[in-house]
């Protein structure tokens, strides 16, 4: 079923690419800092700052969100920095914690927690932008942040089972912090609460098959932490939800998938729609996946993907021509500018790199991974790629450098094994895309249009522009035969594919291109499926 555009955003009135660029041009987004010492390609915020490691400057984040009204969803291919940036606004918002100053007495003391958590804000542009925005939140709001990477099963009760594992960490870390401080008689009542709650959790585990009976556990685990927290710090929390596709990925074509889906998405329309003690959110994932059943799920969720540029539709008339969610989209993925200023920083730390001329650097940068379009502006960089690229030029020449960093990063055995099942059409899609690397023009999902057959022999030699329909759903999983719109579909949300302007699909840069012919040789050479 194809995407429902969100209604809060319609009625946009179109206008002039060049206006609109301008107006990008003009917001805080566009904004450039580096910060660090040390080229790092950890996916975590926090952890990098603290260690002196290099980070483009990405708080702005959260005044972006604090901007929306309503919980947003991220889907970007994986290594696009999702993880960073949530840990970005977790380390902004999250009130003063056990980790950042050590109880003393039953007591953390607020100000040396802010104190050392605001070294890793120092200078960033949040601070010197929006100054009363920063006094007024940073440490002030709870953060619960959950993720749900594990949660795979083979079973309805091993579900039921890792869903609320999820939770369980969560809850156990936050359960942690509050027996290391004094409260008063109400939230000490709500923390033991909690604590009775992670003991059913634990009982649960102990009963051989005891969890195809426990299908609400997770969703009862959840809401008790969420009013211990509300109850503790008085004041609504942000969630953050990370990898939130996985569930629904891996209950694809189980025979209890109705019911695991059921439990799920309830789940999520209890964190997310209409939840006041929630104050917004966040989920993250590759995959966009319908949430609303039959009219019942979290359908106030706003979606941010790899789709069709904004400088194709019509935009908000307002003052700047885009919107908060236009904001925070432009704050996922590098750059160009931000590229550079990483470029500059890592040449200025490390003597060696100044061999190379700036402009080779770049060029070479630009040919290997540029290309995604996400938010308003076109052009947009994956962050593992580029801070491996340097990682490794710290060795070797810029054209050493540039590789495939992509598939060193994760199991890419699922997108095979769907190029054997759909053969036909994978070699179709596979040799057009390569001959159209480059061009202007290049092939879309254009079944609809007539102007080829599935069955076809060779590719069309016509390469007519066609739109394509990107978030129409597709089956995930390795046993599915699929249509080309669903393919092309996957593939865009995966990152071997983007849409450009007009909603021109193509391979986005160097590194898909060897991506595709590594895709071609498995589709030409594998066993048949």
């Amino acid at each position: 079923m194809p995407r429902q555009p969100n209604t809060r955003r319609q009625g946009r009135n179109e206008v002039n690419i060049n206006e609109q660029q301008q107006a990008v041009q003009q917001s805080s987004s566009s904004l450039t800092k580096v910060h660090g010492n040390i080229i790092n390609v950890s996916g975590d915020f926090g952890r990098v700052a603290r260690q002196g490691g290099m980070v483009v400057d990405k708080s702005l984040l959260c005044k972006a969100l604090f901007d929306t009204h309503a919980p947003i969803r991220v889907c970007l291919p994986r290594r696009f920095g999702k993880t960073f940036n949530l840990s970005v606004i977790e380390e902004f918002f999250n009130v003063v914690t056990c980790e950042d100053a050590k109880p003393l007495e039953g007591t953390i003391d607020e100000a040396a927690g802010r104190t050392n958590r605001m070294k890793l804000f120092n200078g960033s542009l949040l601070h010197e932008e929006h100054l009363k925005f920063f006094e007024k939140h940073f440490c002030k709001t709870p953060v619960i942040r959950i993720n749900m990477k594990n949660v795979a099963a083979t079973s309805l009760g091993g579900f039921y089972e890792m869903l609320a594992g999820s939770i369980y960490d969560t809850a156990d870390i936050w359960l942690s912090n509050a027996k290391e401080v004094e409260w008063d008689p109400s939230a000490k009542r709500a923390w033991d609460k909690l604590e009775a709650a992670i003991d059913e959790v634990d009982s649960a585990h102990k009963q051989p098959g005891g969890w195809e009976t426990n299908g609400e556990i997770a969703l009862y685990l959840y809401k008790v932490l969420e009013r211990a927290v509300k109850r503790a710090y008085r004041t609504s929390c942000i969630i953050l939800l990370d990898e939130y596709d996985i569930p629904l990925v891996k209950i694809r074509n189980k025979p209890w998938e109705e019911s695991a889906r059921s439990v799920y998405i309830g789940l999520l329309n209890y964190m997310f729609k209409d939840n006041p003690n929630v104050r917004t959110g966040v989920l993250v994932g590759v995959h966009e996946i319908e949430l609303n059943d039959l009219g019942s799920g979290p359908n106030n969720i706003e979606t941010l993907a790899l789709t069709v540029p904004k400088h194709t539709e019509a935009l908000n008339a307002n003052a700047m021509g885009i919107d908060s969610y236009d904001e925070f989209g432009e704050l996922f993925a590098f750059t160009q500018p931000e590229v550079q200023a990483l470029v500059e920083k890592a040449r200025e730390k490390n003597p060696r790199l100044e061999m190379y001329p700036i402009e080779r650097i770049m060029d070479k940068i630009i040919e290997w991974y540029d290309g995604y379009c996400f938010g308003v502006s076109v052009g947009k960089f994956n962050p593992f790629a580029i801070t491996s690229f340097l990682m490794k030029l710290c060795t070797s020449s810029p054209d050493k450098a540039a590789r495939c960093y992509w598939d060193e990063t994760g199991n890419q055995g699922l997108v095979n094994r769907i190029a054997l099942l759909n053969r036909a059409s994978m070699l179709i899609l596979a040799t057009e895309f390569l001959i159209g690397y480059g061009k202007e023009a290049s092939f879309g999902a254009v079944k609809q249009a007539g102007i080829w057959q599935q069955s076809s022999p060779r590719p069309p030699q016509s390469r007519q522009v066609m739109e394509v329909s990107v978030g129409q759903g597709y089956a995930i999983d390795d046993g599915s035969v699929m249509s080309i719109d669903q393919l092309v579909s996957l593939f865009v949300y995966t990152g071997y594919l983007t849409i450009r302007q007009g909603g021109h699909v193509g391979i986005p840069n160097g590194e898909m291109r060897r991506m595709w012919e590594r895709l071609l040789k498995v589709t030409c050479s594998g066993p048949t499926m």
